[in-house]
């Protein structure tokens, strides 16, 4: 981004730096960004198809950890991204990205529209900002792929999302059925003893359900700052819903789940690299 007079006095750029591999499931885990007990619960909603709402202020990293999510997505998915500057990357065979235009005047609401001609799999959103955005990904959501979409949005908290949301035109009567998990990430100063000065730490600080009863958010996972992880408040819908498709009980689908977990955490040990994740992951992969 550069910046020049008369809106400086003199010459301004700003420089996003992207490593040449994107940040994985298994680095943020190794990091602390989320614990690999909420990583094993968001990969069993990716497979269920659930369409998921990144909350955060700027610069919190929604675009990286959205990015990572990416991964729980199987090898062999047709993946689209709508982007309006190319951030988002992902290893599938069959991914797509289609950029906005505002010189010839394509816009991410022309975008989100056209995708829903292009039949695929998975439909990934960099952020969405207008009300007209909004509606069109709420409508892809509902009629567009049926196996998810996902995308960024600001807001400093969950319930200010909500209410940026409602701003915007959408009520409450609109998300059940169309939005079904809002992940709130925050960044916030933080002294580090091994480099001996502050730093910014970022972090999955919430985790929550939309529902079509009330309330119409409910919390499944929690940041706890004094254990420093996030903590289980409750269980999800989708637990039970995972448990009806697969005609197990849900004592069976808590088992998966810390099965997956220990997965996450055997494989966050090792230094795998994005473009060898899939290859290295093959235990991932079982969908139903």
């Amino acid at each position: 981004h550069a910046l020049a007079a008369p809106v400086v006095s003199d010459i301004a750029f700003t420089i996003r730096h992207f490593n040449k591999q994107p940040y994985t499931i298994l680095d943020l885990i190794r990091a602390g960004f989320l614990s690999s007990q909420a990583a094993a619960h968001l990969w069993l909603a990716i497979e269920l198809g659930r369409t998921i709402f990144i909350v955060g202020a700027t610069g919190t990293g929604k675009t990286t950890f959205l990015n990572s999510l990416l991964f729980f997505i199987p090898p062999d998915r047709r993946v689209l991204c709508l982007e309006d500057v190319r951030e988002i990357w992902a290893p599938h065979k069959d991914f797509l990205v289609h950029t906005t235009n505002p010189q010839q005047g394509i816009n991410m609401q022309d975008l989100i529209h056209s995708s829903l001609r292009e039949t695929p799999d998975r439909v990934v959103i960099g952020e969405v900002r207008t009300s007209e955005e909004i509606k069109a990904f709420l409508e892809l959501a509902q009629a567009g792929p049926g196996e998810g979409s996902y995308a960024t949005f600001h807001g400093e908290t969950l319930e200010t999302a909500l209410l940026r949301l409602e701003h915007h035109g959408i009520t409450s009567v609109d998300l059940p059925g169309a939005l079904h998990l809002m992940i709130l990430i925050k960044r916030r100063r933080q002294y580090d003893k091994r480099l001996g000065k502050n730093i910014d730490r970022r972090y999955v600080a919430e985790i929550a359900e939309i529902t079509d009863g009330r309330p119409l958010m409910r919390k499944i996972f929690t940041y706890n700052h004094s254990k420093g992880t996030l903590i289980k408040k409750d269980s999800s819908l989708f637990e039970k819903e995972y448990a009806e498709i697969s005609g197990i009980t849900e004592k069976k689908v808590a088992q998966e789940l810390e099965t997956r977990q220990r997965r996450l955490e055997r494989l966050s040990k090792k230094n795998i690299q994005a473009d060898k994740l899939f290859e290295n992951m093959k235990e991932f992969y079982t969908i139903i």
